[in-house]
């Protein structure tokens, strides 16, 4: 379905038709994903490869094949037999060159151990997914939330999801890692009383954010080089992400951002990164921060998608959250698990 709609306020936009993205799934009934009970659309693909991701399936940008060796059946080689490439030469073993993703295998699975992550879906489609809970978000006060992997790599469809839903009267959300360039963005348009550049209002990117009410943004690690070493890539951008996006909120011109910090022990739960985190989020004038903190079921995925295993098993130990919550504390931040945040706190 094209779409010009031009919502009161919105920015101008161009015409799309048969927009799609990868997505691992819909999910409903969310608690965490923002304020109140959401519906949250998860895409595939992400920027960053993160020691830790706890959604390694959403990582690639493509569908992609698991397998769950403890599910499998004995003696059973269903999944080879259907293959119509060849490419399954054993349970579990599977040439990626030869593969069509077919989902031959999957479908003949008797017991759910092959598995498919990530499927190409219609804006449209998203849409009719989400729409039975149109109702209850609206006199519920919850709403829809994007996450992944990251959003923000699908754009265009994200831009066109953002319209035609808040024209739903919706309450929209966006969970990042700030992993992303705004084009035609510079310090004067961030700045009290300057006009966007036509060009910057233009692309799919920010008339995507332009109709969020808020954005949970992901700060992980304050060191470059540490940056680098376990998320993959730098935070330069995220960083300057973070202070012009903030600074915008702060003009009305934006959406809300509130950061967030996942909380990996010994790597992003040390007093200096805290510190440096916390004096990044007291810079673009923020009084309070959620805390993620790390655990484990990421790496049963890791074992079925055949990802080597993160080296933390174990949950965080509750002394080690409050030990860190103290150091942010500490810099003059509120602190808050996901779901604790005071009534009042997101817009």
């Amino acid at each position: 379905m094209a779409s010009d709609l031009n919502v009161a306020g919105a920015t101008p936009r161009i015409t799309v038709a048969n927009l799609s993205a990868v997505t691992c799934a819909v999910q409903h009934f969310c608690l965490h994903d923002g304020p109140g009970i959401r519906s949250t659309v998860f895409f595939k693909g992400c920027p960053l490869r993160c020691d830790w991701c706890q959604n390694p399936e959403s990582i690639s940008p493509e569908p992609q094949l698991a397998f769950k060796s403890h599910l499998c059946v004995e003696g059973c080689r269903a999944c080879v037999e259907v293959c119509p490439e060849g490419a399954m030469t054993a349970p579990g073993d599977w040439d990626m060159d030869s593969c069509t993703l077919c989902r031959a295998c999957v479908d003949a699975c008797p017991s759910q151990a092959m598995v498919a992550y990530g499927d190409t879906q219609a804006v449209d489609d998203i849409l009719a997914e989400l729409e039975p809970e149109f109702g209850l978000h609206r006199s519920a006060g919850g709403g829809v939330t994007f996450s992944g992997g990251e959003a923000t790599m699908h754009a265009a469809a994200l831009a066109e999801l953002t319209v035609r839903l808040k024209s739903e009267q919706l309450h929209l959300t966006l969970e990042t890692s700030g992993q992303f360039r705004l084009k035609h963005l510079t310090v004067a348009m961030v700045q009290p009383g300057s006009v966007f550049d036509p060009r910057f209002e233009r692309q799919p990117l920010w008339q995507a954010l332009s109709h969020l009410d808020l954005i949970l943004f992901d700060l992980k690690l304050f060191d470059r080089e540490a940056h680098i070493r376990h998320c993959g890539a730098t935070n330069v951008h995220i960083q300057i992400n973070f202070h012009w996006l903030t600074a915008l909120a702060a003009q009305g011109r934006g959406p809300q951002v509130w950061p967030r910090i996942p909380l990996v022990p010994g790597l992003t739960d040390t007093p200096e990164n805290l510190r440096g985190l916390a004096g990044l989020i007291r810079e673009a004038g923020l009084t309070a921060v959620t805390v993620l903190p790390y655990h484990p079921l990421g790496n049963s995925k890791r074992e079925w998608l055949g990802v080597e295993e993160f080296g933390v098993q174990g949950m965080m130990s509750e002394a080690a959250v409050q030990a860190a919550r103290a150091i942010l504390e500490a810099e003059g931040l509120r602190t808050f698990l996901a779901g604790e945040e005071a009534d009042g706190c997101f817009q």
